[in-house]
C-alpha cells in the first residue's frame, strides 16, 4: 500500500538528516516538509507501469510531478484538477489522524515521527481503505445495473457500500459536488464515468445513499487515468500540508 510506502520514504529521510537532535535544532520544519512532500510526489511511480521512484524535476510543481510520475501527461486542465483536489482535502479539521499528528508534536517528536503517526493511522479500514473498496466497488461494473445489483447484494448481508454516507455529513458530503465537477470538467467522460453518474442518481433515489469525498476522488482518478491505488495516495498526499500546519500550531500551543 502506497500509505506504507510514505511511512518508509518518511523515515529514512528522517534519518539522512541526522540525530533527532540535530534534526530538531538545525532544520525548519518548511523545509522538511517541502522535501517530504517533494518525495512522495515521486513515489507514484511506484505505482505506475515503471513501479520506479522518479524524482521531482527542478522548478516542477508538484501536481505535475505526481502526474508525471504516474506516467500521465501534464496539461493546464489537469494540473488544475490534480491541484484543486490537493487544496480542498488539505485539511478536515481535527480527524483521527491529524490528532494523531498533533499527539506526537505535543511528545517533543520531529515532524517526519509525526507524519509517520498520521499517515499510519489514515492507512486503516475507516479512512484510506475507504478509497481502495470503492475502487474495487466500480472495477468490473458494466453497467449501472450492475452497479445497483452489487449495492443490493452489500445490503443483503447488513453491509453499506463504500464511498457513501459520510456520518458527519448527514445531508451530504459538501466535498464531493466540487470534486464531481472537476470530473466533469476533464473533457469527454467515459462510458465508464456516464455510468457511473448515472448509478449517482439511482443511488441517492432509491437507496438514499449520498457519495461521500472518497467516491470523488476514485472518479477523479479515473477521469485523469491515474494508476490502480492512486486514489488513497492522492487524499495522503493532499493532507500532508494540513498535518503539517497542526505540527506547527500544536508545537506553539506547547512552547
Amino acid at each position: 500500500p502506497i500509505a506504507h510506502i510514505f511511512s518508509v520514504i518518511a523515515l529514512s529521510l528522517s534519518m539522512a538528516r541526522g540525530t533527532r537532535l540535530e534534526r530538531l535544532r538545525s532544520s525548519t520544519t518548511v523545509m522538511a516538509a517541502r522535501q517530504v512532500i517533494q518525495t512522495f510526489a515521486g513515489c507514484f511511480g511506484y505505482l505506475s507501469p515503471r513501479h520506479a521512484y522518479v524524482e521531482c524535476e527542478s522548478g516542477e510543481s508538484i501536481a505535475g510531478a505526481v502526474l508525471r510520475a504516474s506516467g500521465l501527461a501534464c496539461s493546464d486542465e489537469r494540473l488544475r484538477m490534480v491541484n484543486g483536489l490537493m487544496v480542498l482535502l488539505a485539511d478536515h479539521e481535527l480527524s483521527p489522524a491529524t490528532f494523531a499528528a498533533r499527539i506526537a508534536a505535543s511528545s517533543g517528536a520531529d515532524l517526519h515521527a509525526c507524519l509517520v503517526s498520521a499517515i499510519e493511522t489514515s492507512s486503516g479500514r475507516q479512512i484510506a481503505e475507504v478509497y481502495d473498496r470503492t475502487e474495487d466497488f466500480l472495477t468490473g461494473a458494466k453497467s449501472k445495473a450492475d452497479l445497483v445489483r452489487r449495492v443490493r447484494e452489500l445490503e443483503a448481508v447488513g453491509r453499506a457500500p463504500p464511498g457513501f454516507n459520510q456520518p458527519i455529513y448527514p445531508h451530504g458530503d459538501p466535498r464531493a459536488p466540487y470534486i464531481f465537477d472537476l470530473v466533469r470538467r476533464a473533457g469527454r467522460l467515459s462510458r465508464h464515468l456516464d455510468m457511473v453518474f448515472a448509478f449517482l442518481d439511482e443511488a441517492e433515489s432509491r437507496f438514499e445513499l449520498k457519495p461521500r469525498s472518497e467516491f470523488g476522488v476514485v472518479a477523479l482518478a479515473a477521469a485523469l487515468g491515474f494508476p490502480r491505488r492512486a486514489a488513497g495516495g492522492l487524499y495522503i498526499l493532499s493532507r500532508v500540508a494540513g498535518w503539517v500546519a497542526h505540527v506547527i500550531e500544536q508545537r506553539l500551543s506547547t512552547a
